[in-house]
């Protein structure tokens, strides 16, 4: 999967995230999405297409939040991604699914 990744505002809400608060067209980053499993540990990595340099990651742990989430108002190839910087620091990221292709590999439990 090949995602870009912008900034996103904080919620204005409880709600979830929509599309049209933050702009779609204006990526900073694009590469390589990679999820690696190895027994109870998931981890989201974005990866620099010709590098292979970590960009961020994302952690799945049993107990806490999913670290991916759809944006309500869009198509399935809008979400938003928290980032873990150091245990306990989290950012916020959108990502769009540049090809739609890509869309047919996700799915959300």
């Amino acid at each position: 999967m090949c995602p870009t990744i912008c900034a996103i505002p904080p919620r204005k809400s409880a709600a979830s995230y929509m599309v049209d608060e933050w702009d779609a067209n204006k990526w900073a980053w694009d590469g390589v999405l990679k999820v690696i499993s190895k027994g109870a540990e998931c981890i989201i990595r974005l990866e620099g297409k010709k590098t292979g340099e970590l960009f961020a990651r994302a952690f799945l742990r049993h107990g806490e939040a999913h670290p991916v989430e759809p944006a309500i108002d869009s198509s399935r190839r809008h979400f938003v991604l928290r980032i873990e910087e150091n245990i306990g620091e989290h950012l916020y990221f959108a990502m769009s699914l540049v090809s739609v292709s890509d869309l047919s590999e996700i799915e959300f439990p």
